[in-house]
């Protein structure tokens, strides 16, 4: 069972992505406001989300790398 899964169509919250690389939520915002980080994606009026496929790029252009482990529930 090899499921590509398409990470264009999965977004991240702010905690999600704060959660992954072990800082706060007000970093990854500095972050992007600084252009050190993607930038997130508006898809509703109050909702802000980072697209996985870009976060995933972000880290290939990282000098050290990140470990992370994508669990989709079914």
């Amino acid at each position: 069972m090899d499921e590509q899964i398409n990470t264009e169509n999965l977004f991240l919250t702010v905690a999600e992505v704060a959660k992954r690389y072990a800082v706060s939520t007000d970093t990854i915002w500095r972050w992007s406001r600084k252009d050190d980080f993607p930038r997130p994606v508006k898809i509703g009026p109050n909702i802000t989300r980072w697209r996985l496929a870009d976060v995933l790029e972000h880290d290939q252009s990282l000098k050290a790398g990140f470990a992370f482990c994508l669990t989709l529930v079914a």
